[in-house]
């Protein structure tokens, strides 16, 4: 079994790598809608 904090810090560190891919997709999702075709 693994320990809270060992989980804690697992899931901490998944977030803090997918959250830049997130915020890229989607300000370039509200680029693309916001008129300008690419």
């Amino acid at each position: 079994m693994f320990k809270n904090s060992t989980i804690s810090s697992m899931f901490r560190g998944i977030v803090d790598f997918v959250k830049p891919i997130i915020v890229s997709c989607f300000g370039y999702w509200l680029m693309a809608h916001s008129g300008k075709s690419f």
